[in-house]
This record gives structure tokens, sequence and C-alpha cells, in this order.
């Protein structure tokens, strides 16, 4: 597949789309629904028309099919605590809120969650953690940080999960805590509108390259 990036008159093209959508179906919309809502996502998207920049990705993004049908990839890479015992792993533990005395309620792993599916493979093996290459194939909340956790290897450094997928037992820290390595790769989505392939990778920091990458 060819590396792409959308220009701006795609961006553009979105962009009049979204507002020509939302502008046929806007009548029926009533106040205080999420279609209400969307039109602030809308009017600001508009404002922004001759130079439309990361909302309209956003937009298009957030309406993408999800679960076992979608089109779209995301590729991360993290680095997770322990060695890892096997090369590939296929997590998917459903993620759902659970008590947090300083939030309300956090994501984590639970039995009653939302399905949710990701896969793993082990790109390095270090003396006390492993650098993994993840693909998720659905979008919960956390998921990326969740999952890695409920194989055994939760990330380095991440202050709200514990092997398991649960939370740490101390209940303080937040999932917007940074310290911990995660990196997005690479999305992979058909264009909205002609339906080729697109992707869009991300130039990869130090940290997560193995000791053979440039």
């Amino acid at each position: 597949m060819t590396a792409c990036m959308l220009g701006p008159d795609d961006l553009r093209h979105i962009a009049r789309v979204t507002i020509g959508n939302y502008d046929r179906h806007a009548d029926g919309f009533r106040e205080g629904t999420k279609d209400h809502d969307l039109g602030q996502n809308v009017d600001a998207l508009r404002s922004r028309l001759e130079g439309p920049g990361p909302l309209a990705i956003r937009w298009v993004l957030r309406r993408r099919p999800r679960g076992a049908g979608a089109t779209c990839r995301k590729t991360y890479r993290v680095l997770g605590a322990g060695v890892a015992a096997q090369e590939t792993y296929e997590m998917t533990a459903p993620i759902g809120p659970v008590a947090q005395p300083l939030l309300g309620t956090v994501q984590t792993a639970r039995a009653d969650g939302r399905p949710s599916r990701s896969h793993a493979r082990v790109l390095e093996r270090r003396a006390a953690s492993t650098l993994l290459e993840v693909e998720i194939e659905t979008g919960c909340p956390h998921q990326i940080r969740i999952h890695p956790a409920v194989a055994g290897h939760p990330l380095v450094g991440d202050p709200p999960y514990a092997a398991g997928g649960g939370p740490r037992t101390d209940g303080t820290a937040l999932p917007g805590d940074g310290g911990y390595v995660l990196h997005a790769e690479r999305l992979v989505f058909a264009h909205p509108v002609s339906g080729k392939a697109m992707a869009l990778p991300a130039p990869r920091p130090v940290e997560p390259r193995t000791a053979t990458e440039p």
C-alpha cells in the first residue's frame, strides 16, 4: 500500500460533503440531542473550510465503520513491562468503566464491558521489558494501554493500569498521567470520498525503535 497524506483539496472536499449532509438534515434535529450537538462541530468545520486541518480528519474518523467490518486500522508501538513469553498475542478482553475516586469512573478491562480486540507482536525483548507492535480493531477508550496490560505487559511507566488491565490498587493515578512509551505509528483507512486506500505513517521517535533500526 502506498503511503500518502490527505492534501488540502481532499480535506476541503471532505468538509463540504460533511457540511452539505448536515445542512440537509439539520431542521429535523432537536435541541439537546447528539445530532444537534454535532452542529457545533460542523459549524467549526464550516469556519475552517478555507484551510481545514485536523478537525476534518477527526470528524471522518469518528464516523468510520467499527468492528470486524471496519476499514480503518490503527497501529501503535508500546513498551510493555516484563519479557514476553509469546511472539504474538490476540487480546479480546471487554472494556468498561469502573469506579475511581478522583474522576468518578475510568475505563478498564471488565467482563461486562464493550467487546474489543487487539493484536500484538513482539518487536524486541529487552532485559525487563518488551517492545510491541499493536494493532487495534476496535476503538474503546484507552484500549491501546489496557490490552497490553491484559496480556501481562502493562506499559512501562503507565500510572493507572496494572497487569491484567485493571486499575492499580492505590487508586490515585489518572489516565491522563504521562510517563509511558506509546507511539501511534500508522493509520490506514479508505478515503471517505474516493474509497482509495490511504496510509498515514508517523515519524518514529528514538525510544520505540529496536536496537537494529536507524
